[in-house]
Formats: C-alpha cells, sequence, structure tokens
C-alpha cells in the first residue's frame, strides 16, 4: 500500500483503483469461493486497501484474539508450543462433546494433518516426524470455522 502504486491514483493520493482477495480451497466451486472479497472502486479519498482490511476485519472477527464475538463460547489451549514431540489441542465448548475437526497445514498451504474429536477432550497431534517450522491450525464445529493459530515445531 504506497500512495501512487498504481500511477493512475497518484493525483488521488491512493494506491490503487481496486482491491481484492480471492481464497479458494481445493474443493470449492468457481463462484463460490471460500472468501471472494473484491473492491472493484474505491470510494472518494478512501484507499481500497483499507476498505479491503475492513472487511476482512469484519470476516475473521476479533483480530487480537481470532474468535469472532458470536463464537466465544469456545476456549483452545494449544500446548508446549513450540513443541518438539507432541502438541496438545485442549478444546472446550458449550455444549461439551460437540464434534470438531482440526486441520493443520504448513505455510505454503499443503494440508498436513486432519484431526478429529471433541470439545471437552483432549487431541494431540505427534510432530516428531516434521521439518521444522510453522504450521498453521484451524478448528471447525458444526461445519463452521471457529478459531485459528499457529503452532512452532523445533
Amino acid at each position: 500500500k504506497v500512495v501512487g502504486a498504481d500511477t493512475r491514483c497518484m493525483a488521488d493520493g491512493i494506491s490503487s483503483v481496486g482491491a481484492f482477495l480471492r481464497v479458494a480451497q481445493p474443493d470449492d466451486p468457481v463462484n463460490n469461493l471460500y472468501l471472494d472479497f473484491n473492491i472493484p472502486i474505491a470510494n472518494d479519498g478512501v484507499d481500497p486497501i483499507d476498505s479491503l482490511q475492513v472487511l476482512i476485519d469484519i470476516w475473521a472477527g476479533c483480530i487480537n484474539t481470532q474468535i469472532s464475538e458470536k463464537e466465544q463460547d469456545i476456549q483452545v489451549k494449544v500446548f508446549p508450543n513450540p513443541a518438539t514431540q507432541q502438541v496438545v489441542f485442549s478444546v472446550i465448548g458449550n455444549p461439551v462433546l460437540q464434534s470438531l475437526q482440526i486441520i493443520i497445514h504448513d505455510v505454503s498451504g499443503r494440508l498436513i494433518e486432519e484431526l478429529n474429536g471433541q470439545t471437552g477432550s483432549v487431541i494431540e497431534w505427534d510432530v516428531s516426524n516434521l521439518p521444522k517450522g510453522i504450521y498453521l491450525y484451524k478448528i471447525i464445529r458444526n461445519h463452521q470455522y471457529n478459531y485459528a493459530g499457529k503452532i512452532s515445531v523445533n
């Protein structure tokens, strides 16, 4: 985001005419992507990247905790982090014993593991054979994204 990155916008003091972010999961239909935000043209004096950031913030929920306000009935503890042998996911939610899925990717987006469990239980993940690095996880409950975070494997 640099004023004039798109030279057509230099006089307006913005970085670009529009902005978009499209994220597809492998089996998403072309016209129904996992995430599809588009700011085709900026309002006067508003950088389209700022407008895109507002959409992302609304979609992702609370930036600091990564938990949307409507999903605060879930508590997640992931330890140890960083890890060398195993990672423990402790997910407490209301109602207790509700099924959930933990999906883990490497930083390039490659699927590493899918773990299944229930709220109110402990789910263990063996990381002893993984290369060192950062891994991203998301927790899905009731077929809805509830929480995301990072795990460092040393």
